[in-house]
């Protein structure tokens, strides 16, 4: 994230103004919420855990399933 928010910076400078510098700041308020998975349930101990993966040339993303009987 770090990186992305450098290179950023570095390509807007002969641009960058107040409005700029603000908007930029403004993304750390979400910085933490990119880097951190969302946990909707906790896993138990020795339960069995399923990994979903979605690949392309460009990106990945994956998921950390549980399943629960009755839902």
């Amino acid at each position: 994230m770090q990186t992305i928010l450098q290179s950023l910076e570095e390509r807007a400078k002969d641009k960058w103004d107040e409005k700029c510098e603000v908007a930029f700041q403004s993304l750390f308020i979400y910085q933490e919420k990119w880097t951190l998975p969302p946990l909707l349930s906790k896993s138990i101990p020795g339960e069995d855990l399923f990994i979903y993966l979605a690949v392309s040339d460009s990106a990945f993303n994956s998921a950390l399933i549980r399943e629960e009987l009755g839902a």
